[in-house]
């Protein structure tokens, strides 16, 4: 038999303001959300950073998923890695735009900003220098395909 979820603690606004270190530390001890209420109404939902990362990501994949299947419907898929890592890195480069075109740049910005980097760094796969070399390689050799094939083509009467 499953167990149960776990309630979300709840707590009036005023203990978050008299103590907010003690619910943050039992909010990442507890890992549930906690409900904070205002006037004896819930007024908002304090989760930790790695929930909220969690979310996030699968708020995309779901998105990108939609995608997807509308793209594949049409007879054009999408790849879901690439996808998400497309998506971290527009979102990443939209924010670091604004950090330093001069815009408002708040701390909850910061923090999708880092969150961004990290999703960005472990979608997409690291280049080392040896693999920059190896790709460098490719490409001089590449343009010296081209070059042969252009030559080839001018020496047949062919069009470039």
């Amino acid at each position: 038999m499953p167990m149960p979820a776990k309630l979300p603690d709840v707590i009036p606004i005023s203990d978050l303001e008299q103590d907010a270190a003690s619910v943050l530390q039992r909010l990442r001890e507890s890992g549930s959300p906690t409900i904070i209420t205002q006037a004896g109404r819930a007024a908002a939902v304090l989760i930790d950073f790695e929930t909220f990362r969690h979310a996030e990501v699968e708020s995309q994949i779901l998105a990108l998923w939609a995608r997807g299947d509308r793209g594949s419907a049409e007879g054009a898929g999408h790849d879901l890695d690439e996808g998400l890592a497309e998506e971290a890195a527009r979102d990443r480069a939209g924010l670091l735009a604004r950090k330093y075109g001069g815009e408002v740049f708040s701390v909850q910005d910061e923090l999708r900003l880092e969150a961004l980097t990290e999703r960005v760094r472990t979608l997409l796969p690291l280049v080392s220098a040896k693999n920059r070399q190896t790709l460098a390689d490719i490409s001089t050799r590449l343009d010296g395909v081209e070059e042969n094939t252009r030559q080839i083509r001018r020496k047949h009467g062919l069009a470039d």
